[in-house]
């Protein structure tokens, strides 16, 4: 029971705008002052049947219900009820109420009393006698909607208790409780009076919903009949009012489910819902409101929806909350539609006057029933009928109003048949005029038509003429049979066929291949337009050739026809099969030229590694002044003719596409103060100043470094070269791109000789510099520029370059570059490079130089070595030495006999530890292909050449920690 009354909370804004309306709509709410003494006993008379506990009934507030009846009986509280002028009507409380009177019977006066209880709502009562048998205790009957009728004393839709009366006076107490309204009605009643009184409002209540259903059955039958919309929605609005009334006055839960208390409870919430957003769309489509108001009409709709609401609180238990919030909906709705019905009979809206008085009689009788709901007016102790009465006035009135209306629709309707008949006489009698002259009409287009048939027909038999007489050989073509319905001299020369005599031929006497007939059929089946294919066909005498067609699809006479074109083009395939030799030549020479650069690289690098390894070793020697300059002079031109090789190398990369790019995090600053720092002893040895300049840069991004420093170390250089007095100024700024990259800025300024304009427009092309003096002058081979625009190019960027003679020039470099994290810190103590141990190295190297200054590389170091002239005596020796006595081994790759890659490839093949022996290649080859090589052919690491000695130390150190 407390878990049920708690489910019925209703909320306090609901309450709030209730006791509102209530308040606005009572007219007489002064409730008397409360007697300070107790109320008068109850005396039943003979000849009573019934009488009325109206000023008869003390009250006590329980707020806890924690009270119990011997407490309230005791002398503490029973000063503390107060006596109540009328019955019991609190409004919305969630407070146990306690209810004291008394009564006694004269002589004479029937013994066989009921307490009879109207309305039946409220969920828990609860009546206390006096036990004669046990002085100060009592006897407890209970009732309430939340017990089945079957628990009842009596078979009513009203709480009925049994309180027999004696000639002494005795004290009852009613403990009652309920999760809406506290409204309760009580009267005692003989048996006879109960049945009475029973059997009369049955009567009233049939009366009411006979007419009610009555109304409802005619209005659905009416609308069915005569297919209006407006009957079917006022009968379903009549039968959702029915059901209300018929739940509310209980005889829902008498009737059909007396032994669920809980259904009557949850279908007073979903009945009145229904009926709400029922009679919301009714007064939207009674009233035309989208016509007339249309604002209003969205106005119901939101009502409809929260009708809707709050039926589904209440089928789900919530009926306390959703009653509030339900009753304020529904009052609401019936003064909007009144205001409406009001707004349009000023409007004077024929009907509306009859809508208005409908609506103010709900308006009325909802008013005193909620304002008793509320408690604004005192409760009734008989069946409150004016609200049945209300409701079936407003039904009737809502039913002649329809109807009314109805009629003026149906007046509207016959006035504009007839109307539209006079219309349509008129239209009749105007047609005929009309046919009569389009038949008119129609006779000379019919004269016009057959003459422009001559003319087509004429034009038919010269276009034919025109056909067989044109160069071009054409056909058509039967697309069921394959017959040729048409062809002119021209196809009938190209075929070897005689022009339009014999028998008809079939286009497939003419495939070369069976197999394209099926592709052609395919190919006009699928196209919408004219289509183009080549295939091979065959004269008559048998001779094959190549033919270029094109194909229409048409209809000749009712037939699906195919219009063709034929040329010979036997002559531009074989040009095209010379144009494909030719094409092959070429890539055979390409191939070619990227193997003689290969070759070049490699013989090029062989005496360079001698030159460059040997001057760097006669540079730790002993030297006069004058013989380490001499030294110096042998490694700088070393090295010039390196970085021309390496140039012709990238070029030859770029040309080809072979260029791999490296994406890997670089920190952007430090990558430019290093190449800054690289050239600014260039710059001091000239005399001019060497500037960075940086905006606010990000401080680590991703791609290939390595390129972008060649890229600024080339073009600082030319600047640096260019400039004989002044300074080079270095900015670098980024800004933010939409993907999320920095478009990063770099801008070469110096104050140079400059270019001219004429110079600007070949200045990126390879081999080309700005005239042939500055070419002799300053030197170089014009790659420089050329490979740095393809490597911005390939990396999605871009070079600029803006000069002018004598004023100097400005190069702009703009790549897009995306963000990075940086990568793991290394530990201080592994970055520092340690001493190599002495190491057994079996080295393999056929040039007597290389294995020379190799050897001397390798004994400074203090590590041991063995020779090997070829592949082959390098695989001999480790197969001859014990497992472990190399530790290394450098292996050219180009030898006699066995190159390095199948000597790699036989030691890996080995059995036991020797096959595990670590191997880099020391080669000339310098592609990205020839590292990928090695390594495929297993190989731990790569040198190219000319050896540098801290390269050859940090790869042995790298090799050998990745082989622990």
């Amino acid at each position: 029971m407390r878990r049920w009354s708690a489910l019925h909370v209703p909320s306090l804004s609901a309450q709030a705008a209730l006791r509102l309306l209530g308040l606005l709509l009572l007219i007489l709410t002064t409730p008397l002052p409360a007697r300070a003494a107790a109320s008068p006993p109850l005396r039943l008379e003979p000849g009573d049947s019934v009488r009325s506990l109206s000023g008869h009934l003390d009250l006590l507030r329980d707020p806890g219900g924690a009270l119990s009846v011997e407490q309230v009986a005791s002398p503490a509280w029973a000063g503390r009820f107060r006596p109540l002028a009328s019955q019991l009507a609190l409004g919305f409380t969630h407070d146990t109420v306690w209810l004291r009177f008394s009564i006694s019977a004269a002589p004479g006066t029937a013994a066989d009393w009921w307490l009879s209880m109207l309305p039946p709502f409220v969920n828990d009562i609860t009546l206390y006698r006096p036990d004669p048998a046990h002085p100060g205790h009592f006897t407890a009957h209970a009732t309430g909607n939340l017990r089945p009728l079957s628990s009842r004393d009596w078979d009513s839709r009203a709480f009925v208790l049994r309180l027999p009366a004696s000639a002494d006076p005795s004290t009852v107490y009613l403990r009652i409780r309920t999760g809406t309204s506290m409204i309760l009605g009580l009267r005692m009643m003989t048996t006879r009076g109960l049945i009475a009184s029973d059997n009369a409002d049955l009567l009233k209540l049939g009366l009411i919903f006979g007419s009610l259903g009555l109304m409802a059955l005619m209005s659905a039958v009416l609308g069915v009949w005569l297919r209006q919309r407006l009957f079917l929605l006022y009968s379903l609005y009549v039968s959702s009012a029915l059901g209300v009334l018929f739940t509310i006055s209980g005889l829902a839960a008498l009737l059909l489910w007396p032994d669920t208390p809980l259904l009557t409870s949850r279908l007073v919430g979903v009945t009145g819902a229904i009926c709400a957003l029922i009679g919301a769309q009714a007064f939207i489509v009674l009233l035309d409101l989208p016509r007339h108001l249309p604002r209003l009409a969205k106005v119901f709709h939101l009502l409809t929806a929260i009708a809707a609401l709050c039926g589904l609180l209440a089928a789900t238990g919530h009926w306390g909350l959703a009653a509030p919030w339900l009753n304020s909906l529904v009052l609401a709705g019936l003064l909007l539609a009144e205001g409406a019905a009001a707004y349009l009979w000023w409007r004077k809206v024929p009907s509306a006057s009859l809508f208005l008085l409908a609506f103010s009689a709900n308006v009325v009788g909802f008013s005193i029933a909620i304002s008793r709901f509320l408690g604004f007016l005192p409760a009734l102790d008989h069946e409150d009928w004016h609200s049945h009465m209300t409701a079936l006035v407003h039904v009737v009135g809502l039913g002649i109003a329809l109807a009314y209306r109805l009629r003026r629709e149906q007046a509207q309707s016959r006035l504009a048949l007839a109307r539209s008949l006079e219309a349509e006489h008129q239209a009749r009698a105007l047609l005929e005029d009309r046919v009569a002259e389009r038949t008119a009409a129609l006779q000379v287009e019919i004269d016009q038509r057959r003459r422009a048939l001559d003319r087509i027909a004429a034009s038919e038999r010269r276009s034919r003429t025109f056909l067989a007489s044109v160069p071009l050989p054409l056909l058509i073509v039967d697309i069921t049979d394959g017959r040729l319905l048409f062809w002119n001299e021209a196809f009938a020369t190209l075929l070897g066929l005689a022009a339009n005599e014999g028998p008809l031929p079939s286009i497939g006497d003419f495939y070369a291949d069976p197999a394209d007939r099926a592709r052609v059929r395919a190919m006009v089946a699928k196209a919408e337009g004219p289509c183009l294919l080549e295939l091979r066909l065959r004269t008559v005498q048998g001779r094959d050739f190549w033919a270029s067609v094109t194909l229409v699809r048409d209809d000749q006479d009712g037939r699906p026809c195919i219009f063709a074109a034929v040329m010979d083009i036997s002559a531009l395939k074989e040009h095209e099969a010379t144009l494909r030799r030719a094409k092959e030549a070429a890539e055979a020479a390409d191939r070619a030229k990227s193997d003689f650069l290969a070759m070049m690289s490699h013989e090029i690098r062989t005496p360079m590694t001698g030159i460059i390894s040997v001057a760097a070793l006669l540079m730790d020697t002993r030297l006069t002044p004058e013989q380490r300059d001499w030294v110096r002079i042998i490694t700088g031109s070393g090295e010039s003719l390196l970085t021309i090789l390496n140039d012709i190398l990238d070029f030859s990369k770029l040309e080809q596409d072979r260029l791999d790019l490296e994406n890997a995090p670089f920190a952007l600053p430090k990558l430019l103060a290093d190449v800054v720092e690289l050239m600014r002893g260039h710059a001091e040895a000239k005399g001019i100043a060497l500037a960075l300049n940086t905006g606010r840069l990000p401080e680590w991004l991703s791609g290939d470094a390595a390129r972008l420093r060649q890229i600024l170390l080339n073009l600082i250089g030319n600047a640096i070269k260019f400039t004989d007095h002044g300074r080079v100024d270095v900015s670098v700024t980024s800004r933010r791109l939409s993907d999320g990259r920095h478009q990063i800025l770099c801008t070469i300024a110096d104050t140079g000789i400059g270019i001219a304009p004429e110079a600007q427009v070949r200045l990126f092309q390879p081999f080309h510099q700005a005239d042939a003096s500055i070419s002799r002058r300053f030197g170089g081979t014009g790659l420089g520029l050329a490979i740095s625009r393809r490597l911005a190019v390939a990396m999605g960027g871009s070079i600029t370059v803006d000069s002018q003679p004598a004023r100097g020039s400005i190069f702009s470099v703009s790549l897009p570059l995306p963000d990075a994290s940086p990568p793991p810190l290394q530990d201080p103590a592994a970055m520092t490079a340690t001493p190599l141990p002495p190491l057994s190295i079996l080295l393999a190297e056929d040039n007597p130089v290389n294995a020379m200054v190799v050897q001397a590389l390798l004994a400074r170091d203090g590590h041991r070595f063995e020779l090997a002239r070829t592949g082959r005596e390098a695989l001999q020796r480790i197969e001859a030495a014990p497992p472990g006595h190399y530790d290394l081994i450098l292996m050219d790759m180009q030898m006699p006999d066995m190159d390095g890659l199948d000597a790699t490839r036989a030691i890996r093949a080995l059995q036991g530890p020797r096959r595990a022996i670590p191997i880099i290649a020391m080669t000339a080859n310098a592609f990205q292909s020839d590292q990928d090589l090695c390594r495929a052919a297993g190989m731990n690491g790569y040198l190219s050449k000319p050896v540098d000695p801290l390269g050859l130390q940090e790869e042995i150190r790298r090799v050998l920690a990745g082989a622990a």
